[in-house]
């Protein structure tokens, strides 16, 4: 019987190998048990340190509970349990640590980025300054030939002045002192007679005239004829605010002027300045914001708060109104301006400085 028996454990294949792993079985059980037995007979606080830690002893623990659950006691079930919890839930801080360090470092290297950036545009406003600088400097030592060229110098002199205004640090003074400088050199003399500061101004096609409006809502003609043009002036009216715009028909007959209080007013020329003619609001279509006249006097154009653009038959009588249908945006309409090829007749119409559309101009008769 005996031989029979040690035949069979040495050529069955699977008998041989089952032994083998309830061997193995045994002595991880064997381990396991002296572990759970510490850790069972431990004060609370202490547990934690006592638990299977990850790597082999856990493996071991985990395969064993998975293959014989039935077999082991409900002590040793408990505390192989509590590691492989202990474990997953070590797993899932370290996951959120690495995130965090991950989310961390990501926001350093934007905070990184962003002073890299606004480095990097600070140097390029420095180097564009003294750029800048550069250009004014030599402007400034082409603008000392005043007596022979003074046309040029002035102007040299403006667009030194209109540089220097983006120069940081105070730099602008001497390119405006020059400015000063030419104008002092070059002559010019002020018009008096506005009590605020004047923002529009317009000649008369014969060069008689001078039609200036202000901030004070008057209008003054000068007449360029006297001697002295500056000395008196004619007052011929005003807006209930500001003057924004100022224009002589081609003809002469008409001064046209609006203002702040969103209204176009007509002066008729006489021989002594000029006479109160129409007032236009704008009515429905809104306050009037801009306006402008055709090269040969023919038609007048005109925006509004609205959005409208209108069009209206000009002529020694005075405006002809018609309805606004030539076209309308949304928003205001804050320039108008016709072209100057009288073949094209066509007049274009801005909101907020960007060319917003056009329409040809009607047919004369």
């Amino acid at each position: 019987m005996r031989v029979a028996h040690e035949a069979l454990l040495t050529h069955w294949e699977r008998a041989r190998l089952q032994i083998a792993a309830d061997r193995r079985d045994l002595r991880v059980r064997a381990r396991l048990e002296m572990d759970e037995a510490r850790w069972r007979e431990a004060q609370p606080q202490d547990r934690d340190g006592l638990l299977l830690p990850p790597g082999r002893r856990l493996a071991e623990g985990e395969e064993l509970l998975a293959r014989r659950r039935t077999e082991l006691d409900p002590p040793l079930v408990s505390f192989i349990g509590a590691s492989v919890r202990a474990a997953r839930e070590a797993d899932r801080r370290r996951i959120r640590v690495r995130r965090y360090v991950t989310a961390a470092l990501g926001a350093a290297a934007i905070v990184a980025a962003g002073f890299a950036a606004v480095g990097w545009y600070e140097q390029r406003q420095a180097v564009a300054a003294n750029e800048t600088v550069g250009v004014v400097q030599r402007l400034d030592r082409h603008t000392s030939d005043i007596g022979t060229r003074p046309q040029r110098s002035l102007l040299l002199s403006v667009y030194a002045a209109s540089l220097s205004r983006d120069i940081p640090g105070g730099k602008a003074l001497g390119a405006i002192d020059g400015l000063r400088q030419q104008l002092r050199v070059t002559g010019g003399r002020p018009v008096p007679g506005h009590e605020k500061s004047t923002n529009a101004a317009a000649f008369s096609s014969d060069g008689r005239w001078l039609a200036t409006g202000s901030d004070d809502g008057t209008i003054r003609l000068w007449n360029l004829m006297d001697a002295d043009p500056t000395r008196q002036s004619v007052r011929i009216g005003r807006h209930d605010g500001a003057v924004r715009g100022l224009a002589f028909s081609p003809d002469g007959t008409w001064l046209i002027s609006s203002g702040a209080d969103g209204k176009l007013r007509f002066w008729r020329r006489t021989a002594e300045g000029a006479s109160a003619g129409p007032v236009f609001s704008g009515r429905e279509h809104g306050p009037i914001q801009t306006f402008a006249i055709s090269p040969n006097g023919d038609w007048l154009v005109f925006g509004t708060q609205n959005g409208n653009v209108c069009i209206w038959k000009l002529s020694a009588a005075g405006p002809a109104e018609a309805p606004c249908e030539i076209g309308k945006q949304k928003g205001p309409v804050t320039r108008v301006q016709f072209s100057p090829n009288r073949l094209r007749k066509k007049s274009r119409f801005w909101k907020n400085g960007h060319e917003t559309g056009s329409q040809r101009e009607p047919r004369s008769n």
